[in-house]
């Protein structure tokens, strides 16, 4: 039999079955035969406390009107040396489902101490089912207030190890082994799927916009990724055009390395600025005629712009003993675009042979690497310019300005 009475600690009953005894104090005890010593029964019934009528197994029934906290379940561990990850209390979600490891312990709610202070936390532990699955923690709550998934340990900024920590300030640090950290999906419609704020304020935002990812202000510019496109837009990630700058007058990026070209002024092929070179080259002088056993060479430099061509070299106090015949310098890293030719300057100090009513000028032909030096004429012909006696202390200079095809 079982039933409640009234009874002072200490009381003893007739009948080997519990009493569920209610002293004068009001405090619920459980009591089998002999004294109040706390030895549990089983209840064939809900059991309510403050409640005539409870609608679970057992419920908790009072009024908690003002500051009062009158549907408290307590634990209390009575040891008073507590140890680190001593157990204070717990809760525990069991199913006699005979699949996978059996009936056990599916789930359950820890508070344990942290250390002996004692500081405590609270954690949670879930099973995934299945043969061989224990149940272990997945969530904690820390002492100070940090909320842990995945690790029993917070995160620091520089900590190596996976999981996920929600720190007390706000801040959050979330890290993943060798794999993608976060998704962010925003479903039905473009806009924005990441806003920065300062003080409350908006000031930036990440999106999408017609299938394209956008980083913006949150009013003003910003960019946005098209297939191989990076393109500039307004505040809320539309395309615009000439509108956008890239640095300012005093904040410039340093160099850009390009593969392809730049079109400056317009977008049609005639704007497009597709190579752009300064560079050294050897040059080589020539004659017509003779060549001594090792010809002379010297450095030029080359500036190329596109298809158009600047250079300059000078042989200067150089011995032309070996070179007979039409002066010719060899070695221009480009050639000349086909179908024309240019006339480029040269100049001549104590060598060549040519009138006083003769211009002197350097050509280069169509298709050609090589700079001609040559003689002018009112009502003639061009003629070559030719060395003059062989000897030293002589000088050749050549500059000018020439298209390539490309």
């Amino acid at each position: 039999m079982s039933k409640i009475s009234d009874l002072s600690d200490g009381g003893s009953l007739t009948s080997t079955d519990f009493l569920v005894a209610v002293r004068a104090g009001g405090n619920v005890k459980v009591q089998a035969d002999g004294a109040v010593t706390g030895t549990t029964g089983t209840f064939s019934t809900a059991l309510g406390v403050g409640t005539t009528s409870p609608a679970t197994l057992f419920e908790l029934s009072a009024s908690n009107n003002g500051a009062a906290a009158n549907n408290t379940l307590r634990f209390t561990d009575t040891d008073t040396a507590t140890q680190a990850n001593q157990q204070i209390g717990q809760i525990e979600f069991k199913s006699n489902d005979s699949s996978g490891d059996g009936a056990l312990v599916r789930s359950y709610i820890l508070s344990a101490s942290e250390d002996t202070t004692p500081s405590s936390y609270i954690s949670f532990g879930t099973n995934p089912g299945g043969a061989g699955n224990a149940t272990v923690e997945r969530m904690r709550v820390t002492g100070n207030g940090k909320f842990l998934v995945g690790t029993t340990t917070a995160h620091a900024t520089s900590s190596t190890f996976a999981g996920f920590t929600q720190l007390s300030d706000g801040a959050s640090i979330q890290k993943r082994d060798d794999g993608i950290v976060a998704y962010f999906d925003r479903l039905n419609g473009d806009g924005d799927i990441h806003v920065f704020q300062r003080d409350a304020t908006n000031i930036g935002r990440i999106g999408i916009k017609t299938a394209r990812p956008y980083f913006s202000q949150a009013s003003g510019s910003g960019i946005a990724l098209s297939s191989i496109n990076l393109l500039p837009t307004d505040g809320t990630g539309t395309a615009s055009d000439n509108t956008n700058d890239i640095g300012f007058s005093s904040f410039r990026f340093k160099d850009l390395y390009l593969g392809g070209g730049v079109y400056l002024g317009g977008t049609g092929a005639a704007n497009k600025l597709d190579d752009y070179e300064e560079t050294t080259f050897t040059a080589t002088l020539v004659g017509g005629t003779t060549n001594p056993g090792t010809q002379l060479t010297a450095t030029g430099n080359i500036r190329k712009v596109g298809a158009v061509v600047h250079f300059n070299v000078g042989f200067e106090n150089v011995s032309t003993t070996g070179y007979s015949g039409s002066i010719v310098i060899n070695g221009l890293p480009f050639a000349h675009k086909s179908g024309s030719r240019s006339i480029v300057n040269i100049a001549i100090y104590n060598d060549g042979v040519w009138s006083g009513t003769e211009q002197i000028v350097g050509v280069i032909s169509a298709s050609e690497t090589r700079v001609q030096f040559r003689r002018l004429r009112q009502g003639a012909s061009w003629q070559a310019m030719v060395f003059d006696t062989a000897g030293s202390s002589r000088y050749f200079w050549a500059s000018g300005t020439y298209t390539t095809a490309s």
